[in-house]
């Protein structure tokens, strides 16, 4: 769980960015002593646009706020629907506002400012359609190490080209909307289209991943960075993992036998050129195969 702490307004303006239009349940709000919990849904489940607020289909709260230092707590509720977007949160004069759609007031008499948002990804069955990752593919490698994935990799027998990956598993399907296409479509949009090359191998020893490195690195890494910038709740790189490493998967779980082999037939061929012009959301179908779902441009 990634966390963010607000003791100014600058930093509650920051952590209010990654919390708006977070769904909650008011009979869900919890104050134990000088503490107030307000569990979040950082994101419904996509429903048809007819349905009124109160039908909407929640997911898991998986991330939280948590208000201290609170004197006092009142929250006015006139409409009383219970399920509530939250849509901005105000400090003034040792008093925390936070209102929601529709008519929902909290207000809290607080001694000093102290806000924290946990914001957690939604888990689901990585194997199950809806599943969705974030990669720069990199096709002109496919006629070389097409073959060895499909036979090595999960991602290669279901269909995913060569690749780079920036966030995997990135949000679950039913949760992503047209407001995210925007945002991934201006975060890609600002990084410059780059030529790289694979010409060097890497290993994940631990599952006996070898992986072709591209060069340059830095491009992938700033992209990755620039998507969690937006997407706090994402966990990655994958726990265990110290920092992030751009690299195109040949195969997994490969005997030192089979990675020698493969080194033999692949160093000749060396180096691979090609171009980074995009990022690609694909997405798990019902067959459980990858379909190319959005495609974000790099600047040209």
């Amino acid at each position: 769980m990634k966390r963010l702490a607000a003791t100014d307004e600058e930093s509650l303006d920051r952590l209010t960015g990654y919390v708006h239009h977070a769904w909650f349940d008011v009979r869900e709000i919890r104050q134990d002593g000088d503490v107030v919990r307000v569990p979040l849904a950082l994101r419904p489940v996509r429903v048809r646009r007819r349905l009124r607020p109160s039908s909407i289909a929640l997911p898991e709260f998986e991330s939280l706020l948590v208000i201290r230092n609170v004197r006092s707590l009142d929250i006015d509720d006139p409409a009383q629907m219970f399920t509530y977007q939250l849509t901005n949160v105000e400090y003034d004069a040792q008093r925390l506002t936070v209102a929601a759609a529709q008519e929902l007031t909290l207000t809290l008499e607080v001694s000093e400012l102290d806000v924290e948002a946990g914001l957690h990804m939604t888990r689901y069955e990585w194997s199950a359609p809806g599943a969705t990752a974030l990669v720069v593919p990199v096709r002109a490698a496919d006629p070389l190490i097409g073959d060895l994935r499909r036979a090595h990799t999960p991602s290669g027998r279901d269909g995913m080209p060569a690749h780079a990956t920036l966030l995997a598993p990135f949000i679950h399907s039913s949760r992503l909307d047209s407001l995210d296409r925007r945002r991934l479509s201006d975060a890609v949009g600002r990084f410059p289209a780059f030529d790289l090359r694979l010409s060097s191998f890497g290993l994940f020893e631990h599952i006996g991943c070898l992986w072709l490195a591209p060069h340059p690195h830095r491009p992938f890494v700033e992209l990755t960075h620039a998507l969690l910038d937006i997407y706090r709740e994402v966990d990655y790189p994958p726990e265990g993992a110290d920092e992030i490493v751009p690299h195109v998967t040949i195969g997994g779980h490969l005997t030192q036998e089979e990675q020698d082999d493969i080194k033999r037939e692949l160093a000749p061929k060396l180096p691979i050129r090609a171009k980074a012009d995009r990022v690609v959301l694909y997405e798990r179908g019902g067959d459980g195969r990858w379909i190319d779902r959005y495609r974000f441009r790099l600047k040209a």
